[in-house]
């Protein structure tokens, strides 16, 4: 941790010690020279005495070591002092030992440099004259004088005058000692990954120019990083120079005024240009010699950026750096900044720290004070403004005032947060403004980034480029699943700015979204015209009884949420409507009600300008009469509505796109208008039971999702390409008929006995589920599957949960004997990464010899493959005890080291999936019974045959002395060891141009040699599995590993699954 006090090296008592002969310069030269660096404030030692003794000697000694920097005057006479000599030599232990980077300056005062390195002229004649003082100390000094006059320094000769020379020997000693002392950094900072990561980004060593962009929230500690950086490399450059505030101090004293002080300070004297567009060519050329390190801190616009820097590597030399810190990131994109590290929150650890250091002056809480203190930590969500500026508020003050303080927290923010928060919102155009505040009051966590940015579109906000600039000025992110997020500090603000509209009437607030302040305008029926959204968590109170005339003075209304998120009480509701409700506003872009408590909506109910309606959990027997006028509607959501008889007509909302009527158990059959919808894209009518047809005589071109899993009464579906003229459309089960779809991206549908094998190109996910138990449904559904390019299958068996997940043992055993469970099994093909993935219910999959090597064990290693070997198909038998918590950040796959002859180990991961894979699904992955795994990983081999190759090339020996091992893990979304209860891999390998695999089988188990991993942490064995040329071989497939021709390797796979699982050759 770096504090006030910090530096790179302690102190040195003296700055200078002077190494001159006395009789030579002591009244004129070594005067005038002590005198110039007293006045620059330099601590120089000097001595000027005369007679010499053992006691001089000692303090000589001390002052030597205590000295920082050594001057050595070497004159006509220097040589003819032992004194000088021992000192040399003393000065000379000091570089050599180096610890403090010790730094010698010689000054050769009217004499050659020659005479001293060879000893020669009068440096000569008076070693000579010392020959009683012994070899031995003579070399020394001999070696001394060599060592010195090698050195870089300064020759009076080149000089017109002495003060000249003078003045050049004091701005070299300034900069050599401004190098060692590096600058203090006057603030609390505790190194992080984020200062690691801009430290990793600079590459000090390189000699092309560098800039790196800092970027991030307010209050996030862009400037303390800066600084930290600053103070300890800015030494290592010739000059260097820390703007902060540039917008502020350009605004108050002008563009031109912080243009000079950037200058000034590079170049170490006062500069006076007008513009900085128009600059003189000698300033370029110094500025171009130089090796600079520059801070820009605060750059808000892109104009200020360019007439600070300009082009930034045209107008600075070899090795510089600058770091510029800012809020929006098109400073950094648009200035083409080469790196841009955005600046993440504090971990806890830190944070404690941080907020600790300012509120107890130490790194961890009083005693008493870690649970609240925890609770501030909390609450700041890791930003270090906040950690450091309510450490220090709260110092001193009792356990009762900090109580106090964090509960009016949660209702009134900061002022000193908030006032540099409020500084990016200040910068925002209007509807930039209204964008941000509706993200903060309604939409935080709340739908997806395109869902969100479709209602405000409808708004009129611009949302497109609106949210754009919110990203950049780091006021809003988008996380990985789509959502918009928005740190607590700023979403806070941005509610304190809609509170100011009216602190004290919340009837006059544009925004709504406190419980209870919604409750008292909603039942007392005092809605105003200024009310343009309302957001209630229905989870914050209790009971709410609404009028009929609950909206009726609230016209401007543009979103209306109801949020339950206890959707598993299924028809929970705390709003409730008596009398009913007689008016909606017809302004909405977004209605969202969990449980919505009517069977339909007001008849007068028609919002042109509705995007979204989502009505999950409803009362709703209908949603309206006839058609109804829905131009703008893009998305319906009436999931789990299970009193839901009939499907709307959708004629009339002709941008409709998402269709969702999942576990709507009451419903017969959907409208057939649905299917004619221009734009549809997605229909989901999963779990609805009492579903009994799907007909319709054409397919919208857009459609590309259906979801009709556990649609068990589902007799007849039909969906034929638009103007088909098919008269034989109407049929009873997953027919021919239906195969005329092409590339649909998902499909779910039951499992039953009239499934035909699809065709390709079907659809690109697949998910097929059934209820009955069926032993033959792997293989059968399978053998269906695998023209298609990519599947996911849900099985009728019964998940068999372990008994320690549940209560008691009697609960499991009664739960495996319902049979209304599925199991998961996904295939995800990613031909343009090169990865084909499998994975099914273990079930009776029996590898046989089918796989070069398969066992109980995880570890494995083999001797170093054939050149043309093309890789390894990987699988792994997953156990399903623990590994049901995969979960969405679960992982498993193989690790591969390569050992080579140097002991140097190269490491390579194949992943089955990786995570971001395992977060697409439409649910976690849980597996309740016993798995396999079975993938080809293109990147993966070709890294391992490239690393094997190179060694090969290198060293012809490493065929024999390297090894490959390979380690198969698997970890829950808890970092748990999943049980591999087996696991393998078959070898790819080409002969004469063509992928050759082995056919007849592999060497058995019981040829294996097994022994204990040197080094390994793991007490796992590992077995060494004999080299591929052992093996039979024979032609299979194509040698390439471009993606269109890993289909090839990709039909291997699927040969060795249908295998598995009891088929014969399919080839």
């Amino acid at each position: 941790m770096a504090s006030s006090s910090s530096s790179s090296s302690p102190f040195k008592k003296h700055d200078v010690f002077i190494s001159f002969r006395g009789e030579d310069t002591r009244t004129n030269f070594t005067s005038f020279l002590h005198a110039a660096l007293c006045k620059n404030h330099i601590e120089t030692y000097i001595d000027y005495r005369i007679e010499k003794g053992e006691e001089v000697w000692e303090e000589l000694e001390k002052a030597i070591k205590a000295s920082a920097l050594f001057l050595v005057v070497f004159s006509e006479n220097y040589a003819s002092s032992t004194w000088c000599l021992n000192e040399l030599v003393e000065i000379m232990k000091c570089k050599k030992n180096d610890e403090d980077n010790v730094v010698v300056i010689p000054v050769f005062y009217r004499i050659e440099a020659s005479h001293v390195r060879k000893q020669t002229g009068s440096y000569h004649t008076a070693l000579l004259k010392q020959k009683k003082q012994g070899k031995d100390k003579i070399q020394r000094w001999k070696i001394a004088l060599f060592e010195v006059a090698n050195l870089s320094g300064f020759d009076s000769s080149t000089y017109r005058t002495e003060a000249d020379l003078i003045g050049d020997i004091i701005k070299a000693v300034l900069q050599k000692l401004n190098q060692k002392y590096t600058n203090e950094l006057r603030c609390l900072f505790i190194p992080d990954e984020n200062y690691s990561s801009i430290e990793s980004l600079l590459k000090v060593d390189s000699r092309e120019v560098r800039t790196i962009g800092i970027w991030g929230m307010g209050g996030i500690g862009k400037t303390t990083l800066a600084a930290a950086i600053f103070q300890k490399v800015s030494s290592m450059y010739e000059g260097s120079c820390f703007l902060e505030n540039v917008t502020e101090e350009s605004k108050r004293h002008g563009l031109s005024y912080t243009y000079n002080r950037l200058l000034s300070k590079l170049l170490g004297e006062d500069l006076h240009i007008e513009t900085p567009k128009v600059i003189s060519s000698m300033v370029m050329k110094r500025l171009k010699r130089m090796k600079a390190f520059i801070v820009l801190d605060d750059v808000r616009t892109l104009e200020l950026l360019d007439n600070l820097i300009g082009a930034g590597h045209d107008c600075l030399g070899v090795g510089s750096r600058v770091i510029v810190t800012t809020r929006d990131k098109h400073v950094l994109t648009g200035g083409g900044i080469d790196e841009i590290h955005q600046v993440k929150e504090m971990n806890s650890q830190n944070s404690i720290r941080l907020f600790s250091l300012n509120a107890f002056k130490k790194i961890l809480p009083n005693e008493g004070y870690e649970e609240i203190s925890n609770n501030v930590v909390s609450y700041t969500k890791g930003n270090p403004l906040a950690l450091k500026v309510l450490g220090s508020f709260l110092r001193t003050k009792s356990k009762k005032e900090w109580n106090s303080a964090l509960n009016k927290l949660k209702e009134i923010p900061n002022a000193e947060i908030q006032k540099v928060l409020r500084l990016s919102y200040d910068e925002l155009d209007d509807t930039e403004k209204n964008i941000f505040l509706d993200v903060a009051c309604f939409f935080k966590g709340f739908g997806s980034s395109s869902s969100v940015t479709k209602i405000l579109n409808a708004c009129g906000f611009f949302a497109d480029i609106g949210i754009r600039n919110l990203l950049d000025k780091a006021l809003v992110t988008i996380t990985s699943e789509n959502f918009i997020k928005m740190h607590d500090l700023i979403k806070q603000m941005g509610r304190e700015i809609v509170r100011e509209e009216s602190i004290k009437n919340p009837r006059q607030r544009s925004r709504l979204w406190n419980a209870d302040e919604i409750c008292d305008v909603l039942t007392d029926n005092n809605g105003t015209t200024a009310v343009e959204s309302i957001c209630l968590d229905m989870d914050q109170t209790t009971c709410i009884n609404l009028n009929s005339n609950a909206f009726t003075k609230m016209p401007n209304l543009k979103m209306l949420a109801f949020n339950d998120h206890h959707q598993d009480v299924m028809g929970f509701n705390s709003v409730h409507l008596l009398e009913g409700v007689d008016f909606f506003p017809n302004n909405l872009r977004s209605f969202g009600w969990s449980a919505y408590p009517l069977n339909s909506l007001p008849s007068n109910f028609s919002p042109s300008n509705l995007v979204e309606l989502y009505l999950p959990y409803s009362n709703l027997e209908k949603l309206w009469n006839g058609a109804q006028n829905f131009p703008s509607l893009e998305r319906i959501d009436l999931s789990k509505s299970a009193r839901l008889l009939e499907c709307p007509n959708f004629s009339n909302a002709p941008n409709l796109k998402h269709i969702k009527l999942e576990n709507c158990e009451s419903i017969c059959h959907v409208d057939p208008s649905i299917f004619n919808l221009p734009k549809l894209e997605d229909l989901n009518v999963s779990g609805c039971k009492s579903l009994k047809s799907l007909y319709s005589s054409t397919r919208s071109q857009s459609f590309q999702r259906l979801y009709a899993g556990e649609c068990y009464n589902l007799q007849e579906f039909i969906s034929m390409p638009q103007n088909t003229n098919d008269p034989s459309t109407t049929t009873t089960g997953l027919t021919s008929s239906t195969l005329l779809i092409r590339n649909l991206d998902v499909f779910t549908f039951p499992i039953c006995e009239s499934l035909v094998d699809l065709p390709e190109n079907f659809s690109y996910d697949i998910t097929l589920s059934d209820s009955k138990m069926n032993d033959k449904d792997t293989l059968t559904t399978l053998h269906k599957l695998l023209p298609s390019p990519c599947f996911r299958i849900e099985l009728g068996t019964k998940p068999l949960l372990p008994a320690d997940v549940l209560e008691n043992k009697e609960e499991a055993a009664s739960d495996n004997n319902d049979d209304d469970g599925y199991n998961y099994s996904y295939n995800w093909d990613t031909l343009i990464k090169g990865k084909i993935c499998y994975m099914l219910p273990a079930g009776n999959f029996k590898n046989g010899d089918w796989f070069h090597y398969h066992s109980t064990q995880t570890l494995v290693s083999i001797e170093l493959p054939p050149s043309d070997n093309l890789g390894f198909i990987f699988y792994l038998v997953l156990s399903q005890v623990q590994s049901y918590r995969i979960g969405y950040h679960g992982s498993f796959g193989c690790e591969c080291y390569l050992e080579t002859t140097c002991g140097e180990c190269i490491s390579i991961r194949s992943f089955f999936v990786d995570e971001s894979v395992l977060l697409n699904p439409h649910t976690p992955l849980h597996i309740f019974s016993d798995h396999l795994f079975l993938w080809y990983d293109a990147q993966c081999c070709k890294q391992i045959m490239e690393a094997v190759k190179e060694i090969k090339a290198n060293d012809m020996s490493a065929i024999h002395n390297s090894k490959l091992t390979f380690k198969f893990f698997a970890r829950t979304q808890d970092n748990m060891e999943a049980a591999i209860k087996e696991c393998g891999f078959r070898w790819i390998y080409s002969s004469e141009g063509q992928v050759v695999e082995e056919e007849e089988g592999c060497e058995s188990e019981t040829s294996k040699e097994t022994h204990t991993v040197e080094g390994s942490e793991s007490d796992e064995q590992e077995e060494t599995v004999p080299p591929a040329m052992n093996f039979q071989q024979s032609v299979y497939g194509t040698p390439n590993l471009e993606a269109v021709e890993t289909k090839d390797l990709r039909s291997v796979l699927e040969e060795l699954l249908h295998i598995g699982f009891g088929g014969d050759l399919m080839l």
